[in-house]
């Protein structure tokens, strides 16, 4: 099934809690734009407008065009929690291995079970 742009429009604007006017002054536009982009399953947004729109509803221009399926656009890191990711990112093999065998404490069953999966599925390439 494609997945049209007013459909994601229309979604993220009742998630938000926000209203075609608020959106319009948000992202510099007309109300009457964004309504257009809401009638007409087929209206292409401008680039432009697209992406005030997407900063505006905290999302991807991706996520909007049904190219992508992550909605949220900001990182929701903190300061501290991207330092570590970064780390991760530039780890050897054996030290992200040690890594996780020190947060295991913190880890669910289902994520245990995602690592497990992941370490399998690289072993398998």
């Amino acid at each position: 099934m494609e997945i049209k742009f007013s459909e994601r429009l229309e979604h993220l604007i009742s998630e938000r809690g926000v209203n075609q006017k608020w959106l319009a002054d948000e992202a510099g536009t007309t109300e009457a734009t964004i309504s257009r982009y809401l009638t007409f399953a087929n209206k292409s947004p401008n680039v432009e407008i697209l992406a005030s729109i997407a900063l505006a509803l905290n999302t991807t221009t991706d996520y909007l065009l049904g190219l992508s399926d992550v909605k949220n656009a900001r990182n929701d890191l903190t300061a501290e929690e991207q330092l570590l990711v970064t780390a991760f990112r530039r780890a050897s093999e054996r030290d992200k291995t040690i890594t996780w065998q020190l947060f295991d404490t913190y880890l669910s069953q289902n994520e245990r079970g995602f690592l497990h999966q992941s370490e399998q599925a690289l072993k398998a390439e």
